[in-house]
């Protein structure tokens, strides 16, 4: 809709109260056809580091046609910066986060849960979730050299792929490791190592103990169980440690990035080293805390965009 004639029409057949702009296009016959109607304009999740890196905005935008936009609410304060540089009245602008995905929280058996956090009472737990088997052995790798300076932590290792386990185990073994197999339906004891869950029906109860959580199929590419969310640990108090491969998931990821929600690695090196700097409970906090903040923040903006919206049609009315 790039000419002012068809924007003229679809006016008057839609007869709208209000223009919400979502993202970072701007149709310009849009924006100054609904602004000489006197329709109330709204811009949110205009995300411009992309564009203006292309070089779109600088050239098409002017002073003028961002002054023709009535609220602008921002997912971060770098758009925010962009805005004002670009010429936006920064009276217009209000920065409210970004909108998110939002994933229904695992669900987990509350009395096994509090069962376990009392045997484990005073133990650094974390999870590595659905690896590859080549993430697998690398947590027991990582798993080994922490245990040279916490020598209480344990790992729980959750839905490795199927027909693996013997070559866990060995690994465990060859580590000098004590496993558990959750299987055995017996709790972890002091000179137990690792817990290894086969199946990922107990998710749940695995990102509730764990005070950090790697992400298995983001580092080292092999079979596995299905990829999992990354809100789903972040829900759920989890601190991250990921991969460099997204998969299906590359948004969710981009915006645990972005706000440091995540601790992202390159390789097995990496993966211990922040395996080890995770330890530290007042770390593993900032990072849980933040992507907590993104994973559940997603609604709260939408019904703020919403709002704004109704606020803006009831003034039109």
């Amino acid at each position: 809709m790039d000419s002012p004639a068809a924007v003229e029409a679809a006016l008057k057949a839609l007869a709208p109260k209000a223009l919400l702009l979502f993202g970072a296009d701007l149709p310009a016959a849009l924006i100054t056809g609904a602004a000489d109607a006197g329709i109330p304009i709204l811009m949110a999740e205009a995300r411009l580091e992309g564009k203006l890196a292309r070089g779109l905005w600088r050239d098409t935008i002017t002073r003028g046609l961002l002054a023709r936009i009535d609220r602008i609410l921002v997912p971060d304060l770098q758009t925010e910066a962009l805005l004002r540089k670009l010429g936006a009245d920064g009276g217009k602008i209000e920065m409210i986060g970004p909108v998110t995905d939002t994933q229904a929280l695992l669900r987990g058996n509350e009395a096994e849960r509090q069962a376990l956090a009392q045997v484990l009472s005073g133990r650094h737990i974390w999870f590595a979730a659905s690896p590859t088997l080549p993430e697998a052995l690398a947590a027991i790798e990582a798993h080994h050299d922490l245990l040279q300076y916490n020598h209480r932590a344990l790992l729980i290792l959750a839905a490795p792929p199927e027909g693996t386990l013997a070559e866990i185990l060995a690994s465990c073994d060859a580590h000098g490791l004590a496993p558990i197999l959750r299987t055995d339906d017996d709790d972890p004891q002091p000179d137990d190592h690792v817990l290894i869950a086969e199946e990922d029906d107990e998710m749940g109860l695995w990102y509730r103990l764990a005070s950090v959580t790697f992400v298995g199929g983001t580092l080292i590419g092999g079979n596995a169980f299905p990829a999992r969310h990354p809100f789903e640990p972040a829900a759920l108090g989890s601190a991250i440690i990921h991969g460099p491969i997204p998969g299906r998931y590359d948004a969710a990821w981009a915006q645990l990035e972005g706000a440091h929600a995540a601790r992202k690695v390159a390789d097995v090196q990496g993966l211990k080293q922040a395996v080890s700097d995770l330890a530290s409970a007042e770390q593993a906090a900032i990072l849980a805390q933040n992507a907590w903040t993104v994973s559940t923040g997603g609604a709260a903006v939408v019904r703020r965009i919403l709002s704004d919206i109704l606020t803006a049609m009831e003034g039109k009315a």
